[in-house]
């Protein structure tokens, strides 16, 4: 039986070379497809409360728990779903810049029209494409 097959692959060498060239393109094909879909499942959202800023600075969305010391020591990191305030320092520094805004999460509000309950801080509102129908921010001076 061994025989035979080794006769018939030395009789139809090109058909084999093309058979296997055919298969490892398709599982390139299909390795592409999952590295695509894969390299999507995690990624952010696009922030669209600011929509209208040219540029968006977050903090690290990230955290890193450390167990263990010495030799056994083992650090994880996880990604969260939303991003960390950006240290007061930073957040400083860029509201010195001419042309920035710098925007803080303390109080939230939501708009008519904007998708499923979605929130954001009122110091965003104008950052964003929807338009408000009546209300605004709130009064600190109570």
């Amino acid at each position: 039986m061994i025989g035979l097959a080794w006769h018939t692959a030395r009789a139809r060498a090109t058909s084999l070379a093309g058979s296997f060239v055919a298969l490892a393109l398709g599982v390139a094909l299909l390795a592409a497809m999952a590295l695509t879909l894969a390299s999507t499942v995690g990624s952010a959202r696009h922030p669209r409360w600011f929509t209208r800023a040219g540029v968006v600075v977050a903090g690290d969305d990230t955290v890193s728990v450390t167990t263990g010391s010495g030799d056994g020591r083992d650090t994880e990191t996880a990604t969260t779903v939303e991003a960390r305030a950006v240290p007061p320092a930073l957040a400083v520094r860029l509201s010195r810049l001419r042309a920035a805004t710098v925007l803080d999460y303390a109080g939230y509000a939501s708009a008519r029209g904007a998708p499923g309950s979605t929130v954001h801080p009122w110091a965003a509102a104008s950052l964003h494409h929807y338009r408000w129908v009546s209300g605004g921010p709130p009064d600190t001076h109570l």
